[in-house]
């Protein structure tokens, strides 16, 4: 009798821990998806070109673009991220913003991944992109119409030479050939070891960068075209990208 009252004590301890684990998860989980809007915010900090941190405490990573990063850990900024981030601070200077967070609402830092309007109901995600300050950045969840629009904004820089296109386009890493992968729309310099891990089913070959970018991929970072100083791998990425110009 007195085995089976510890059995029972037992199981019971158990189930208990298993419930509060449950809703710990739970917890976060909707954390995690809560749609946010935020009105009439301001900003307190512009650490980088597509990050914001406001007055309230919140952090907000403007969803759906890239900019070049600023540098940290001794390692240089890529080119155009100091105008990229001063950019961002004239634009939000003072400024009653509105934030709408994007699916799934925030990143694995806890900021929100946002669209953020200024008062006359300017989209500054969109205007970074028009400018050539920011680059597209696709993910699967990203609704279709925030895909097309930023886009599209992205093409008008590229054709149009707007902010570090004319001088990214024109480096020989960018001018190479590349190959985009299907599902993750991300491209790497023919040649490299990511470009020949890819499924022959998954890979898409363009001419150069402005080809692939064009049909809505992204530069993967490792390879990143920003870089003012090539790295020893990436120098011979590139020499085995050239060579295999015409073998496309």
């Amino acid at each position: 009798m007195r085995k089976k009252s510890v059995r029972l004590l037992l199981g019971a301890c158990a189930l208990c821990c298993v419930c509060f684990l449950l809703q710990g998860t739970s917890a976060h989980a909707a954390r995690y998806v809560r749609a946010v809007t935020l009105k009439n915010v301001q900003a307190e900090w512009i650490p980088d070109g597509d990050t914001v941190h406001l007055r309230s405490g919140e952090k907000v990573r403007l969803v759906g673009i890239d900019t070049p990063e600023t540098g940290k850990d001794g390692k240089p900024a890529q080119y155009g991220a100091k105008a990229a981030k001063k950019r961002l601070r004239h634009l939000l200077k003072g400024q009653q913003l509105t934030i709408r967070s994007v699916k799934p609402h925030r990143d694995k830092y806890d900021r929100i991944l946002g669209e953020v309007f200024l008062p006359n109901g300017t989209l500054v995600n969109e205007l970074l992109l028009r400018e050539g300050y920011a680059y597209y950045y696709w993910f699967k969840g990203l609704p279709q119409q925030i895909k097309s629009r930023y886009r599209n904004a992205q093409n008008q820089a590229i054709l149009g030479g707007a902010g570090f296109w004319p001088h990214i386009l024109d480096k020989p890493l960018s001018q190479a050939p590349w190959v985009g992968n299907r599902r993750s729309r991300r491209a790497f310099p023919k040649g490299s070891y990511h470009a020949k891990r890819l499924s022959p089913r998954n890979q898409v070959l363009f001419l150069n960068l402005r080809e692939a970018l064009l049909k809505g991929y992204s530069p993967s970072r490792q390879y990143s075209p920003w870089r003012e100083k090539a790295q020893k791998n990436l120098r011979k990425v590139l020499y085995r990208a050239m060579k295999s110009r015409y073998k496309l």
